[in-house]
């Protein structure tokens, strides 16, 4: 959508206060990312990347979605996996992103996200044998002081990557709704300290579908005061106690269907409202309110 008219008259500048600037971009087999993201305005409001079956891999970093510091709705959906066993083909490094301090609404689904944060930039040098001679391109890297033995580093890595929580929705502060649905989760998810809901105070829709969550996500009492609507369904739950939920006053809605759990969670263990129902969403999502492209 274009900007307002300055010239415009007041109602019609009330009605512009109501639009979005939206962008719908399918990534085709001969489309670079890097190429598709720069020919996008930095004023778009709401975007939405599909991924062809035929395109290469979009490997997202904290970079490429730098300038799109107004983005208020995002959808990233990678291509269906003919195999089970593939790996999605869409990937978020953990602080991919950190720039979309306004975003409200996301939705991931058919995506791999990583726990490392996006690789550091890669210098270019150029160099040329001679006079004559076209200059080469040589990549370099920096390179720490002390290069320790493999079976440190491997230890000191694995070290890191437990003390280390997810926080690839850290900065976003201002997110009302996501939805992550069939994709590959951090490898910090499976131990249940993922850290991942810990500044979405706001947040009032989370839904993780077909994800293979087998672990709990433990969360502190603050984490998720305003939610409303809780779905894990079609995961691989065995189970889920009343402290799992702490603090959630707001929920109205628990969707654990799908799951392989040992036993049925009993309204009596959790000290929620008469509105409070465990089941499927018996009303319309939040999602629901979007434009249908952007689901």
């Amino acid at each position: 959508m274009q900007a307002p008219d300055s010239s415009a008259s007041p109602n019609s500048s009330a009605l512009n206060d109501l639009l979005l600037r939206a962008v719908i971009c399918v990534q085709q087999h001969d489309t670079e990312i890097e190429t598709l993201l720069a020919r996008l305005p930095s004023q778009t409001e709401a975007m939405k990347i599909i991924q062809a079956s035929d395109a290469p891999e979009i490997r997202l970093t904290a970079t490429h979605l730098s300038k799109f510091v107004n983005l208020r709705a995002l959808g990233l959906e990678g291509s269906q996996q003919q195999e089970s066993s593939s790996a999605p083909s869409i990937i978020l490094h953990s602080d991919s992103l950190k720039s979309l301090i306004q975003l409200q609404y996301l939705s991931l689904v058919n995506l791999k996200l990583l726990d490392q944060p996006s690789p550091e930039p890669v210098t270019v040098v150029e160099i040329a044998d001679d006079e004559q001679s076209a200059p080469s391109q040589r990549l370099t890297y920096d390179v720490p002081e002390e290069i320790l033995p493999y079976e440190e580093f491997k230890k000191l890595h694995q070290q890191t990557e437990l003390s280390v929580p997810w926080n690839g929705f850290s900065m976003l502060t201002q997110l009302e709704y996501l939805l992550i649905v069939g994709c590959q989760l951090p490898e910090a998810f499976s131990t249940g300290h993922s850290g991942a809901f810990t500044s979405l105070s706001h947040l009032k829709e989370l839904t993780i579908r077909t994800s293979q969550l087998r672990v709990r996500l433990e969360m502190e009492p603050s984490d998720l005061m305003e939610l409303e609507s809780l779905s894990l369904a079609d995961n691989e739950l065995l189970e889920i106690k009343p402290g799992d939920l702490q603090g959630m006053g707001a929920l109205q809605h628990l969707d654990l269907s799908g799951n392989q759990l040992t036993s049925s969670p009993h309204r009596k263990l959790f000290p929620f409202p008469a509105r409070f129902g465990i089941a499927g969403f018996e009303r319309q999502s939040a999602f629901d309110s979007l434009p249908k492209h952007f689901r």
